[in-house]
């Protein structure tokens, strides 16, 4: 069976058995695709048998790919995507070992995530325009990224049945594994929220928190929040090298870290910690969530 042949039963396994995003899947597919078409221009313009394909082919789709300019961030997923494919049909008895088994892993340069500083958080903040008509959509916006760490899927497939009632906690679904999280809000981020759904009249359970603001019942675009980002730490005159919704994630960890939250609870926010998706385990790790960011909410209060 060949490598074309193949990928929409992969697709399936990674909808359906792995509960993988959307986004995830396209990236897996998207790396699938381009060494199938490495292959099939070298095999006499044909996609090549799954059991043909040996370890001289992905070495040379990998060194094809760098000299077209990749970097070894992105060779070093392209080899994750490429094991976890072949690993899959192991599982499925179509291969016997895996012709990525022996590469050779690029070696990438330490550097630590780029974050922002709590006086940059707070100038980012600070340059919304509550005035404009959705200055207090973007400042919720900004805050969720923050104040949660989420990721940017998670923002925007955020409902307004995700805000528990009294505003404390936010139940965030994760594409990630399908791992999902309750996540006690700060209590800036509450009043902004309480605000924001007023003004906006967000109101029906099944309603995206974050609509599009041309329909109601649309989501965000991804990345229009990445542009929201960055034109926002414009306004503020924030300098980053790169800046995205991401930044945010680094930057609510990181603080969490420096204000003396421990690095297993840390995880477990940022839904890293093996969390079932099983809600009821969630809720019972919610207290203790909570009384571990009492000390970082003091520290980033102004008042």
């Amino acid at each position: 069976m060949t490598l074309s042949i193949q990928l929409e039963q992969y697709r399936n396994y990674l909808t359906y058995e792995r509960n993988y995003s959307p986004q995830t899947i396209n990236h897996y597919l998207r790396t699938l695709r381009r060494l199938d078409a490495f292959l099939t221009e070298i095999n006499s313009h044909q996609s090549p048998p799954v059991k043909q394909i040996r370890s001289l082919h992905i070495r040379r789709f990998l060194a094809d790919t760098s000299q077209r300019g990749a970097k070894p961030s992105t060779l070093l997923h392209y080899i994750k995507e490429l094991s976890a494919f072949f690993n899959y049909l192991i599982s499925q008895g179509r291969i016997e070992k895996s012709p990525t088994q022996h590469i050779r892993k690029p070696k990438l340069p330490d550097r630590a995530p780029e974050y922002l500083t709590v006086d940059e958080m707070t100038r980012l903040f600070a340059a919304v325009d509550l005035d404009e008509k959705w200055g207090l959509r973007d400042l919720c916006i900004l805050q969720a990224l923050y104040y949660c760490g989420l990721r940017n899927g998670e923002l925007t497939a955020l409902k307004r049945s995700d805000i528990h009632d009294d505003f404390s906690y936010l139940h965030v679904q994760s594409g990630k594994g399908g791992k999902d999280r309750l996540i006690p809000l700060h209590h800036h981020l509450q009043e902004t929220l309480r605000a924001y759904v007023r003004r906006y009249d967000v109101s029906r359970p099944d309603q995206p928190l974050f609509p599009s603001r041309y329909h109601k019942q649309q989501r965000l675009h991804r990345e229009t929040l990445n542009q929201l980002v960055k034109r926002y730490a414009a306004l503020a005159g924030i300098e980053k090298d790169v800046l995205r919704t991401h930044t945010f994630r680094h930057t609510f960890a990181t603080h969490l870290y420096q204000y003396g939250v421990n690095l297993n609870t840390i995880s477990e926010l940022l839904g890293h910690s093996g969390l079932d998706k099983v809600i009821v385990y969630t809720h019972a790790k919610a207290d203790h969530l909570k009384e571990a960011m009492v000390r970082w909410e003091a520290a980033t209060s102004d008042g």
